[in-house]
């Protein structure tokens, strides 16, 4: 192969493209809605993903001790538990710190408060862990560690977000399976367009493909512009898709549904250049493989 085949090549798959305007324009179109879906199901995983472990990060130890626990065996505990390696901080709160606390998070409605009585709610142990042992391994090691201290023999409940975090993980989980079976779904989309629209480019020219096997032309010469035009369909379709998944997620009014004081996510992100790379790329290697399916149907003889 020499300079000469590459540029008949780039000519043959150009002048199919620019030969069959509406065709390539309908295949491109359909090709990157379905691509949409999937970079849409990519980029809401990406953003859980990070949420659930900007969460895991946020979230430390809270043991709820019981009404015979006292104050001062409670202070002392927290002193005790500050020394430990995996702990930044402890904090003890009596049950009038609790209701103080709830008091000024209902702000204007703290007046529902009135009268009710400091006992309903219990003291509590609270345990902030160090950035490096804030995982939910070390967090079920320091609840178990913290049952194991004589005073906190009658402790309530120890929370460290497990049940929090299993509802994140089970809706994780749930979406990267709808995502599996929507990328299978596009898979086959792309391919059964591709192969329709390289098809017809082939009834097309089947005239000039016959003479050319009459004069030798091999099987690989006479796909190769086929493998490139189904190449720039994957690619421009992907490009597409990004985009318009990418202006979509700027649009939406995310700073008053995701704001810092509620999930701590700003804003939506992204999905990361190398994914991005990786789709653009899929594209074309699904395209070139679409390319082969037709032409090789083609070449054996399936040409009515």
């Amino acid at each position: 192969m020499n300079i000469r085949h590459i540029r008949y090549f780039f000519a043959q798959a150009f002048g199919s493209i620019v030969g069959s305007p509406v065709v390539q324009l309908v295949a491109i179109s359909t090709i990157s809605m379905s691509l949409m879906v999937l970079c849409t199901l990519l980029t809401l995983t990406s953003n859980i993903d990070q949420l659930t472990e900007r969460w895991g990060r946020g979230l430390g130890v809270v043991a709820f001790l019981k009404d015979d626990v006292g104050q001062q065996a409670g202070a002392a505990t927290a002193s005790q538990i500050r020394s430990w390696d995996e702990v930044s901080s402890v904090l003890y709160r009596s049950r009038a710190d609790a209701l103080k606390d709830l008091r000024s998070a209902l702000a204007a409605d703290g007046d529902l408060l009135e009268g009710i009585d400091e006992t309903v709610l219990p003291a509590t142990l609270e345990v902030t862990l160090m950035p490096e042992h804030r995982s939910e391994g070390v967090r079920e090691a320091v609840a178990r560690r913290l049952r194991t201290i004589p005073a906190l023999t009658r402790v309530q409940k120890i929370d460290f977000g497990q049940e929090m975090m299993a509802r994140i993980q089970g809706a994780r989980e749930l979406i990267r399976l709808g995502g599996f079976v929507v990328g299978l779904l596009v898979l086959f989309a792309v391919i059964f367009i591709i192969t329709n629209t390289v098809r017809l480019t082939l009834y097309a020219r089947r005239e000039e493909i016959e003479v050319m096997s009459l004069v030798g032309a091999t099987n690989t010469f006479v796909r190769v512009p086929f493998y490139l035009e189904g190449a720039f369909q994957g690619i421009a379709s992907a490009i597409i898709a990004l985009a318009l998944t990418w202006s979509g997620i700027r649009l939406l009014p995310t700073a008053s549904v995701l704001g810092d004081s509620t999930l701590g996510l700003p804003h939506l992100t992204f999905l990361t250049t190398s994914v991005m790379v990786s789709i653009v790329l899929g594209a074309a290697a699904v395209g070139v493989f679409a390319s082969h399916l037709a032409t090789g149907r083609f070449l054996k003889g399936d040409r009515e």
